[in-house]
């Protein structure tokens, strides 16, 4: 890669309560010196789940997850995996983001490389998605209810790990993932689901608004709270704001708000309902 690439990635770990972030810390911490910024690393007992995320070069950035695929793996037995969340394997989801004027195909090589890493050194079988895709279908969702088809299964590899399962790893465009945390007493599940299927329906109608919003709910019962959790995928049309407003509508509740990896500088206006620190502000995206 040229030394001028700058890329971000954002790994998503199947980690259910094992005590991860201290790891995951340690890890990313001394490449802070190689020019790699740490923006996020947060875990959820009740998804079963680590999301990480962190910025540089994108030397730096490989053998940062390089790095954190040997210190975190050993710790995870996707056996005991009992998360809300759904995943894929232990490396759930790994994608690759350009940064400032970086070519995509930047993003694309670093998947390939990543994903010919985990599956030589620790036998994890890979799909590639999105712009790292090799062929048909390459959006996540469709790839996470591919788990366990036989046909043509993989891109790399052919046996899930009997620990770590397998890994979808590629190359997107930035996307925010936020979540707006309701008390369960207040907000039972079927009512959260109800709205996250509106939500659905809306974006498959064809509103700009919802153009490529996720929507999902859950129950997060170590915290008492059920869980309205959004990815919008094309965040220059879809606003948190407007989410937030759909929100409080259909429930007359105003939710805590949690903002998940990061977001872009340019973001900052259609989103200041969403709480988080400065560190996951992305600038020059």
């Amino acid at each position: 890669m040229l030394g001028n690439d700058r890329l971000l990635a954002v790994p998503n770990w199947s980690v259910g309560a094992t005590p991860s972030i201290e790891i995951a810390r340690a890890t990313l911490l001394p490449f802070g010196v190689a020019g790699l910024k740490t923006h996020y690393v947060g875990q959820d007992i009740d998804h079963g789940r680590m999301v990480t995320a962190y910025s540089g070069p994108a030397e730096s950035v490989l053998q940062a997850t390089q790095d954190l695929a040997n210190t975190l793996l050993p710790t995870i037995d996707l056996r005991g995996q009992s998360g809300v969340h759904p995943f894929s394997g232990a490396i759930d989801v790994l994608p690759f983001i350009a940064l400032g004027g970086t070519p995509a195909q930047a993003a694309v090589e670093a998947a390939e490389d990543a994903g010919a890493f985990l599956l030589l050194t620790h036998q994890i079988p890979i799909r590639f998605y999105e712009q790292a895709s090799k062929s048909g279908r390459s959006d996540l969702p469709y790839l996470r209810g591919q788990i366990g088809m036989v046909e043509k299964a993989f891109d790399l590899g052919s046996t899930p790990h009997p620990h770590w399962g397998q890994a979808i790893v590629g190359a997107r465009d930035f996307m925010l993932a936020l979540n707006f945390d309701f008390p369960t007493e207040s907000l039972p599940l079927s009512e959260a689901k109800r709205i996250a299927k509106s939500v659905r329906t809306l974006r498959d109608a064809g509103l700009r608004e919802f153009a490529g919003v996720r929507a999902l709910a859950f129950s997060l019962p170590s915290r008492s709270i059920t869980q309205l959790s959004f990815n919008l995928t094309h965040p220059d049309q879809t606003s948190a704001d407007g989410l937030l407003d759909l929100a409080v509508q259909e429930t007359s509740l105003m939710p805590e708000t949690e903002l998940i990896g990061v977001i872009r500088a340019s973001d900052l206006d259609r989103s200041k309902s969403l709480n988080f620190h400065p560190d996951q502000v992305v600038h020059g995206v």
